[in-house]
């Protein structure tokens, strides 16, 4: 059946054993030739793929829900740049900037792959297995996979990065806020948390009671909600 003008088009590349030798364009725009007063069409490759249908299904999706084919193949890398870079100027505090780039660097497993094939497994693996490999300190060489309180950062991180790339049509869903953190990490994020704290609540409260009696308490109270929250 042929096709309306600027619908796009599929055709079988000759030559060789392709495993993808079906090919997909769409007309993307159109070039008027000032000489002979003919309009060329301007086409863009959406895809290669191993059999017509699946060029079919690619062509009628496209057509169905266009997307910018500049950005259809940028990957988690790229896209946290471009994300990162907006993002970190809404910020007020270098704390804040901190904790997204601490979360980003457990992503290394993501950073190559294009935004559009990323899927709920992906990310929740990546939170699981994530790890990076310190060059200092005790752990030095040794792989550090990411505490509860880092799988909470990555998770924020990524609902952020899927809600900037969704709204920019990147991608045609928000795979990061299909899913939820698990309630094992949610438990170990409440015990890490309690760890932390050099100070029960009531013992804080007997702090701030003292804040303006005893010299240095209001410093003490303050690097324990920077060191507990921040």
């Amino acid at each position: 059946m042929r096709r309306a003008n600027g619908s796009g088009n599929i055709y079988k590349m000759k030559g060789g054993k392709r495993r993808n030798p079906w090919r997909v364009r769409v007309t993307v725009g159109w070039e008027l030739n000032q000489e002979t007063g003919r309009c060329k069409q301007n086409l863009k490759t959406i895809g290669y793929y191993a059999t017509r249908a699946e060029a079919e299904a690619a062509l009628v999706a496209y057509l169905e829900c266009p997307y910018d084919l500049d950005t259809k193949d940028i990957t988690f890398k790229e896209l946290y740049e471009k994300w990162s870079e907006d993002y970190f100027k809404k910020l007020t505090s270098i704390s804040s900037e901190r904790t997204i780039i601490s979360a980003y660097r457990y992503c290394s497993a993501l950073y190559n792959m294009k935004m559009r094939d990323i899927r709920v497994y992906h990310l929740q693996e990546c939170m699981e297995k994530g790890y990076v490999i310190p060059d200092r300190g005790n752990e030095k060489g040794k792989r550090r996979y990411a505490s509860a309180c880092i799988k909470g950062r990555m998770k924020s991180m990524f609902n952020l990065m899927f809600d900037w790339a969704y709204a920019r049509e990147v991608v045609d869903r928000n795979y990061a806020r299909a899913f939820e953190i698990g309630k094992d990490v949610r438990i170990q994020q409440r015990r890490e948390k309690r760890k932390n704290e050099i100070f029960t609540a009531e013992e804080i409260a007997l702090l701030w009671d003292n804040a303006d009696k005893i010299a240095f308490v209001d410093i003490v109270v303050v690097k324990h909600f920077c060191n507990t929250y921040g």
